[in-house]
């Protein structure tokens, strides 16, 4: 008996075997030339794809910063603005004020209360009032000050307000703009 169950198991394989053989194979493809093709919206759609990470590498989307100055004869003022920046990351304002009088004068600096409104937490050294001014600034001739603004954006988009210079020998404003991006 063992030897008939043997005999079985290979004749059953080999009858497996021959069925596999007489199934029908498909017919071959036909041939015909291909193309590459693309749809006019993948026409434009992958190069705007790839430009995106080439302008990261690039540095075109990372934040950028503007620097200037000006002088009335009486004060110095420097101040230095991010202009570009990424979405909850801070736009930093640095004032440096310069007294070019011998004496001690006063200067207050204003910020626009809608410039402001456009940012969810400001931090500003000195801490500024709920009008955005800063306490009187008494600057002893030739002495520097700083006023340091920390403002994170509500939003991405336009962000732009004034800041007003108001003291003994100076009444000015600058515009100040940022793009944040998303």
């Amino acid at each position: 008996m063992a030897s008939s169950a043997g005999v079985l198991k290979s004749s059953t394989r080999a009858n497996r075997k021959r069925v596999v053989d007489n199934i029908a194979q498909p017919p071959p493809p036909p041939d015909f030339p291909r193309r590459f093709r693309v749809t006019p919206l993948q026409a434009v759609g992958i190069p705007l794809l790839l430009l995106l990470p080439a302008l990261h590498l690039l540095g075109v989307l990372d934040a950028a910063t503007t620097r200037a100055a000006f002088t009335n004869g009486e004060w110095q003022v420097e101040y230095e603005l991010t202009t570009r920046q990424r979405y909850q990351k801070p736009v930093h304002l640095r004032l440096h004020l310069t007294n070019l009088a011998p004496a001690i004068r006063a200067l207050t600096v204003v910020v626009d209360s809608a410039y402001l409104s456009q940012f969810v937490e400001v931090r500003a050294t000195p801490p500024l009032d709920h009008h955005g001014a800063t306490p009187v600034l008494e600057i002893a001739g030739g002495a520097t000050a700083v006023v340091r603004l920390d403002l994170t954006p509500a939003m991405p988009g336009w962000v732009g307000g004034e800041v007003a210079f108001r003291g003994d020998g100076i009444d000015r404003a600058i515009r100040l703009r940022s793009f944040i991006l998303p």
